[in-house]
């Protein structure tokens, strides 16, 4: 239940700024915040679904931790389609960076739930375990990769960012989880 109430703030952020269905553009300002406040608690979220797995404990597997991944990635991938682009010059820039992310968090989440989900009998959970995690860091980079980029090409959103009280606690999630 404490991994779901960042997530669902983070939705709730989300659907404040984007109008509840108002045809209202999102401005650069409400647009950072939405995705910083998702990206966070995904962040945290993946955090916490990494820490959960501890070789040797059978009540902490890797299946359980691929099950927080998926919960929070999708959750967080929802966030950013449901964000659109932002009214501003580059806006559509940054909706094909946010949307080009949830395409390879959906990909992550795949190849973490088909390691788990393997009938192999010979991949050892360790190895499993080794899968997920793998794609928690690639994934975590992958953000951090996206928001640098959505920063760089969107000077208004980057902007915003850097005046958004929620980004700068993404970077911090960001440096904590590297």
């Amino acid at each position: 239940m404490r991994l779901l109430f960042p997530i669902v703030a983070a939705l709730a952020v989300v659907a404040a700024g984007c109008g509840g269905g108002s045809s209202s553009p999102t401005t650069a300002a409400d647009w950072a915040k939405g995705y910083c406040s998702g990206a966070s608690a995904w962040v945290t979220a993946l955090g916490e679904a990494r820490a959960s797995v501890k070789p040797g404990d059978p009540s902490a597997t890797a299946s359980d931790a691929a099950q927080q991944m998926t919960d929070a990635s999708n959750t967080f991938i929802e966030v950013v389609d449901g964000l659109g682009a932002p009214a501003t010059p580059d806006g559509s820039t940054t909706e094909e960076t946010a949307k080009n992310l949830s395409s390879t968090l959906s990909g992550r989440i795949a190849r973490a739930s088909a390691a788990i989900d393997t009938n192999n009998a010979s991949v050892s959970e360790a190895e499993r375990a080794k899968v997920v995690s793998d794609q928690v860091t690639a994934s975590l980079a992958d953000l951090t990769t996206a928001t640098a980029k959505i920063k760089t090409d969107d000077t208004a959103v980057g902007t915003a960012m850097g005046a958004e009280s929620t980004c700068a606690d993404l970077d911090t999630a960001l440096q904590a989880a590297g």
